[in-house]
């Protein structure tokens, strides 16, 4: 309007923005080095408690073969300033289908990565077979560990050198065997290239159910004692969810299998569940019993099979 009336010349404006910018630019460079020299301090911290904090038993202590007997005491977890675990206590039987189940934040995941011996607690104690899981040899612990979550690696090559590479000197039988088990071989005929299809290392190729179907052939040939599967389960399309369900039997033949979820509707195949909530297993025991003495499963259980009707009834 002042340009229009002739009290300041357009030169005059741009001026102005121009030094406006530059005066404003400074300011912004400012700010954004203080938010980066917090999120590098930060980083710093984490970085300096890892470096600092006491050496693992990494070759060190027993080598044992283990069935999967756990019983926690007073097992706590803590992450920065948070507990993810705060008194844990329970314990299960090994070569049994272990259920985790609880609302988001629970502490399933966390649990899952003590189990895989990768988190170390800051308190209590963790059994395994009776033995203390921190006097173990860790390196040969974690070799009889299988831990298969959402978001798999895998190495550049095929399906099939993926999978023997896990154990390459598996059978012609086995490796048939884990193929028909895993669901991977019903997929596979359905790939253009077959088992030949190349993978780099998020195998961007396949879709994320069939990722996870080739994970679990890969951690199935392992031949791993402890199979850990971290929400696996409700990423597969219903299919694989069905071929999971229907062979879960085979896939942990003489194995323990722990699956950390928020579905609850394989549940009832399932030897024994542990209800989390807030970083603590507030009830633990077999689906029938939960029901009935679980007022924070049975919430879940009813939530679920709500949810399911409704969107049948769609």
């Amino acid at each position: 309007m002042l340009v229009f009336d002739g009290s300041l010349s357009a030169g005059a404006i741009i001026s102005c923005n121009m030094l406006g910018a530059k005066v404003v630019s400074p300011v912004k460079g400012l700010i954004t080095f203080f938010a980066d020299l917090k999120t590098v301090a930060n980083a710093m911290e984490r970085v300096g408690s890892v470096w600092n904090s006491p050496p693992e038993r990494g070759g060190l202590g027993p080598q044992k073969i283990i069935t999967g007997n756990f019983v926690f005491k007073n097992l706590t977890v803590k992450l920065g300033e948070n507990y993810a675990l705060q008194d844990l206590n329970g314990e299960f039987d090994g070569r049994q289908k272990i259920a985790i189940v609880g609302p988001s934040g629970a502490g399933k995941t966390t649990l899952l990565r003590v189990l895989q011996g990768l988190v170390r607690p800051t308190n209590g104690i963790v059994e395994v077979d009776g033995n203390n899981l921190a006097s173990l040899d860790l390196n040969f612990y974690r070799h009889q560990v299988c831990l298969i979550d959402n978001q798999p690696t895998f190495f550049t090559g095929t399906i099939e050198e993926n999978i023997r590479r896990a154990r390459p000197s598996i059978s012609s039988a086995e490796f048939e065997e884990i193929l028909e088990v895993s669901g991977l071989s019903g997929i596979s005929r359905n790939l253009p290239e077959g088992l030949s299809t190349q993978l780099d290392v998020s195998a961007s190729a396949l879709s994320q159910s069939h990722k996870l179907i080739v994970a679990m052939a890969r951690g199935l040939a392992t031949s791993s004692n402890l199979i850990l599967l971290d929400e696996t389960v409700n990423s597969l399309d219903k299919y694989s969810q069905l071929h999971f369900k229907n062979n879960i039997d085979k896939i942990v033949s003489g194995k323990t299998l722990i699956l950390a979820t928020n579905d609850l509707r394989f549940l009832s195949e399932f030897d024994y569940i542990l209800v989390m909530n807030e970083g603590r297993i507030e009830s633990q025991g077999k689906h029938s019993q939960l029901l009935k003495e679980s007022a924070l499963y049975k919430e879940l259980f009813e939530g679920e099979q709500e949810l399911s009707g409704k969107i049948f009834n769609l």
